[in-house]
């Protein structure tokens, strides 16, 4: 317990980060198993799940319902928020998931907010927002409540902002699982100036309809001025002896 007054005691900063219903389950420390903290020599009570055996009560966790997405890479989706707790200062993110992410909740690397963009659609349905995810890695979905739950989180934006942080996304309400061609540890490829070369992409979801784009390094994927820069010559061949024709894309 954080305090303790008299026969009372109680533990501040709580979060759980899913929605649902938990019961309380309370284990009682006994002199033979108390350790170091009250000065005895015992190797530690409540360590074990078998320990907290006594029910205590429940705990209803409000928050949006948990949703799963199978995302296109690239393409952009819409996650609509559906549960309580939700108002229209409620916000999303999506944060990679395992060794190249991390928990929602955590402050994202560069890496991670390069991966993902995620936009409220409109003010008419503020629970209903537009993603897009740009790496085929598994991805959580994380919610900030937003509103009156504003500075709960035991810090507070100085101009009373809520969600401004990435700490305050601490709630996990969903996953992104996408298709498309691999995105990690691409292999890098040497061509010479206006000599043809061949690209192969492997992945999930590819199509024979599906187009490449080349930009320069300078520019991101997806950038407005992608698709003009004249030192890329945009074609597709057709079979056997057809000509090359200029390509959609």
């Amino acid at each position: 317990p954080r305090q303790r007054l008299g026969a009372s005691v109680w533990w501040d900063g709580v979060r759980v980060v899913h929605a649902g219903l938990y019961r309380l389950c309370w284990c009682e420390p006994r002199w033979d198993c108390a350790g170091l903290e009250v000065e005895r020599t015992g190797a530690g009570c409540c360590l074990q799940d078998e320990d907290f055996v006594q029910d205590e009560g429940c705990v209803e966790v409000q928050g949006p319902s948990w949703v799963a997405f199978a995302a296109v890479v690239g393409q952009t989706f819409d996650i609509a928020m559906l549960g309580s707790a939700i108002s229209s200062s409620s916000r999303l993110l999506v944060k990679i998931n395992g060794e190249r992410g991390g928990p929602c909740g955590e402050e994202r690397s560069e890496y991670e907010l390069n991966a993902s963009a995620v936009a409220s659609s409109s003010d008419v349905a503020p629970s209903v927002f537009v993603a897009r995810v740009f790496r085929r890695l598994t991805y959580s979905i994380c919610w900030c409540a937003g509103g009156t739950h504003s500075g709960t989180y035991g810090w507070e934006d100085p101009l009373g902002r809520p969600c401004t942080t990435d700490l305050e996304f601490g709630a996990e309400i969903g996953v992104v699982y996408p298709s498309g061609p691999h995105t990690e540890d691409p292999p890098s490829l040497e061509a010479i100036v206006g000599v043809p070369f061949s690209l192969s992409l492997s992945g999930d979801g590819l199509h024979i309809g599906d187009r490449l784009r080349i930009v320069r390094s300078g520019l991101k994927c997806g950038d407005p001025d992608s698709g003009t820069d004249s030192a890329v010559t945009r074609h597709i061949c057709g079979r056997g002896r057809s000509a090359c024709v200029p390509s959609p894309i």
